[in-house]
């Protein structure tokens, strides 16, 4: 009967890392090419800052970004230009 060969254990972690690597180089590319594709987002960026100025409702108009492939980060940076980004007291 013949025995299965042995694995290193360090070779099959250096596969996945590899094909890691690969899958988020595709990712990237993905992520470029939507970005190209969704064309100009200045427009809706810009809207959803000038609204949170103001005491209207953001969820229409944050949902109409995202129909426009503005990414949440995206989102989220007009928004923290507008009103900072909490910072908890200092409690001694």
């Amino acid at each position: 009967m013949s025995e299965c060969p042995r694995i290193n254990a360090s070779l099959i972690w250096y596969f996945c890392l590899i094909r890691l690597i690969k899958l988020i180089k595709e990712k990237i590319g993905k992520l470029r090419l939507l970005k190209e594709k969704r064309g100009n987002i200045d427009q809706y960026i810009d809207k959803i800052a000038q609204k949170a100025t103001t005491n209207e409702n953001l969820l229409p108009h944050i949902i109409e970004a995202v129909n426009a492939k503005v990414s949440l980060g995206e989102i989220c940076n007009s928004l923290r230009n507008v009103w900072g980004e909490y910072r908890p007291k200092d409690i001694i």
